[in-house]
Order: C-alpha cells, then structure tokens, then sequence
C-alpha cells in the first residue's frame, strides 16, 4: 500500500534554524479531509477495520510501503512551516505561513495507528 507525494521541500540554508520552507502547500490540501493522502489513509482504516476484516487476516498482510520523503515533510509540517510565495524562490525570498500544521499532525497520528495495527 504505497504513500508518496512528490518532494515538496525547498531548498533552504544549511543548518538554518529557520523553519521548514516548502514550495507549495499542496501537500497540505492532500493530508486534509478529503485529500487524496486522507482518502488514501480512510481505505487503510476502512480495510482494516474490524467489522471488514474480522478475523484480521488484511491487517496481518497488509504492508505500508511510505516514501521517506513524504514522511520527512509531514513530520516537518508538525512543528509549523512557510510557503514560497514563488515555486521556484530561493532560500532568501518571501514566503507566507503554511496552512497545513494540523493537517499533518492528524494525519501522521492516523498512519502511526494504522501501522500499529
């Protein structure tokens, strides 16, 4: 059951401390309800669940195959983020606050409790 996005972070500063910088929050969008990481996420609950899966046998055979990049990002996006304002900005251009925070915390808690399953 892959989990991939496309890489979403910027290039920043190395060792900055400034917040992670991603090039669009798209990836945002994708972690909400409805979203296509979400929906993707549901059909693990859903499969899983014990009124489709009784006896456990999906559970047991299912393997979560997650980009490390995907999980890198929404673990960044946990602690808050910025957005370029241009796609293809540098390090030192403007940005605005990412509107995806809670998204991510909720969905990364989700996928640990489908993974615990």
């Amino acid at each position: 059951w892959p989990l991939a996005d496309r890489p979403r972070l910027a290039a920043g500063a190395p060792g900055g401390t400034t917040p992670v910088r991603l090039i669009d929050d798209e990836l945002a969008t994708s972690l909400g309800p409805g979203g296509r990481l979400d929906t993707m996420l549901a059909a693990v609950d859903f499969a899983t669940s014990p009124e489709v899966d009784p006896g456990g046998d999906v559970t047991r055979a299912l393997c979560l195959a997650i980009d490390p990049d995907l999980l890198v990002t929404v673990n960044a996006m946990t602690t808050g983020y910025v957005v370029n304002d241009a796609a293809e900005a540098g390090p030192g251009t403007p940005t605005h606050p990412g509107a995806g925070q809670q998204a991510a915390v909720d969905w990364l808690g989700r996928l640990k409790a489908l993974a615990r399953r």
